[in-house]
């Protein structure tokens, strides 16, 4: 088959969804199928930061860069006009859209109508509670949601959520969930670099981490919605009953880093602190999961979150807010409340219910060992991008015919 993905941002610029896409790309060419990504020139949206050097491959994956644009402002919409006509005269038996809300997701309803290409959505989707930039953000959102919002996800063939809390969510936007036109499809990781799981020596080593420390770490963007000043302000709790807890961010500044180090200078745990940056060689980044005793991701709203599967894949027991596509990616049990296989969770912004839960996990190296065991063993049955793929190709093929 011929597939084009489209998405706002691709490797290298980092997160998530770039990670997705470009993964499941890899493996459906590897499969023998035409697959093309087209893209915008950004490295980062927040701040704005368009990659210097346009490669027409990622990996292997041929990809087309777009030029992108935005009002800025509270009016911030990213857009790239120049996609649109090449877009309406591809040839590719199946085009595949991700990110709701972007340009690209506005995009596929017109080119279904005007041209009936099969058309695919995978949501990756974030509720306006999860909306940056203020209350006339979340007011811009609420007029997207009501004037463009339903026709972006009825106007396609396929709407893809990763989990249940993502449908519900999109039903109050007014998703048409009749004719089995939904489908659940989680995102992945590639469990071959975790087959066997990475031993920490590398990460202590390379950052002059002493073997006895405790490590409580995140991975991700250093990014306004992923809760580090909540970490911030449980780390004092933490640090009382165990005081030789390092906390290790390993990610890129994107407009976080600032606010978040005068916080902790305010607090007098700035020492407990360490900040990477991102870091670029693979097997130092994997090294880091291996180093620590607990992993926590304190975000405002994540979709889904693909670095609880790599901690989950290191056997390491995590900690994560209560909120979006989080609690089922841990195997929540909704009779146990807080707890569920794989970690603990936290309520959103409460400093002491995530001190709480890193601290219960601290202290408990059989309940750490329990987890860490039930995480990998979910990762591995449930969460490969090998079984993704697998998934999305039936969804294709269904459409193709």
């Amino acid at each position: 088959m011929k597939v084009l993905q489209i998405c706002t941002r691709f490797p290298p610029g980092p997160g998530g969804v770039e990670t997705h896409v470009l993964e499941i790309s890899k493996r459906m060419r590897a499969r023998g199928h035409d697959v093309r990504v087209y893209t915008s020139d950004l490295y980062s949206e927040t701040p704005w930061v368009r990659i210097e050097k346009l490669e027409d491959t990622v990996e292997g994956v041929p990809v087309r860069r777009f030029p992108a644009s935005t009002p800025g402002h509270d009016l911030h919409y990213v857009f790239y006009p120049k996609m649109i006509r090449p877009v309406f005269e591809t040839d590719a038996d199946v085009v595949h859209a991700h990110s709701y809300g972007y340009f690209q997701t506005n995009l596929l309803s017109a080119l279904r109508r005007l041209r009936r290409r099969p058309s695919v959505i995978t949501a990756h989707f974030h509720p306006e509670s999860s909306m940056w930039g203020g209350e006339q953000r979340v007011a811009f959102r609420r007029v997207y949601d009501k004037v463009f919002g339903r026709r972006a996800l009825n106007g396609v063939d396929i709407v893809i959520a990763h989990t249940k809390n993502e449908i519900e969510l999109m039903k109050k936007v007014g998703i048409d969930t009749s004719g089995n036109r939904v489908r659940i499809v989680p995102a992945g990781i590639d469990f071959s670099k975790f087959e066997t799981p990475p031993d920490g020596a590398k990460f202590r080593k390379a950052f002059s981490i002493p073997e006895g420390e405790r490590i409580v770490l995140f991975t991700g963007r250093l990014a306004v919605n992923k809760g580090l000043l909540v970490l911030a302000e449980a780390a004092p709790a933490i640090l009382k009953d165990f005081p030789d807890t390092r906390f290790v961010l390993v990610g890129g500044d994107m407009g976080a880093q600032e606010a978040l180090e005068k916080k902790l200078d305010k607090l007098g745990v700035r020492k407990r602190f360490l900040l990477t940056g991102h870091v670029k060689d693979d097997g130092l980044f994997r090294s880091a999961y291996g180093a620590c005793d607990v992993f926590t991701l304190p975000s405002e709203y994540e979709a889904f979150g693909l670095v609880l599967l790599e901690a989950m894949a290191t056997r390491k027991p995590c900690v994560a807010s209560a909120v979006g596509g989080m609690p089922e990616v841990l195997g929540h049990d909704r009779q146990s409340a807080g707890q569920t296989k794989c970690g603990l969770l936290a309520e959103y912004g409460d400093a002491a219910g995530l001190s709480g839960a890193i601290i219960r996990l601290l202290g408990d190296d059989a309940l750490r060992k329990k987890m860490g065991a039930a995480g990998r063993e979910r990762v591995r049955d449930h969460f490969t991008w090998e079984s993704v793929t697998d998934r999305l190709l039936g969804i294709y093929k269904e459409l193709a015919c």
